[in-house]
């Protein structure tokens, strides 16, 4: 999982983010016998110039 954010967060907060998704997708998941899953979430920091809001 990908997950973009603008800087400026605190390492503990990006961190409870992760585990937060991280968690969000194995409680929706049903395990498969013999079948393995692996979840990854990053969080990568937006580029503050270069991002555009719009309020639609």
């Amino acid at each position: 999982m990908l997950i973009r954010t603008r800087p400026g967060r605190d390492d503990a907060v990006l961190l409870q983010i992760s585990e937060a998704a991280r968690d969000a997708v194995t409680a929706q998941v049903t395990p498969v016998a013999g079948k393995a899953l692996s979840v990854s979430v990053e969080i990568q920091m937006m580029d503050p110039v270069a991002v555009v809001r719009a309020k639609v």
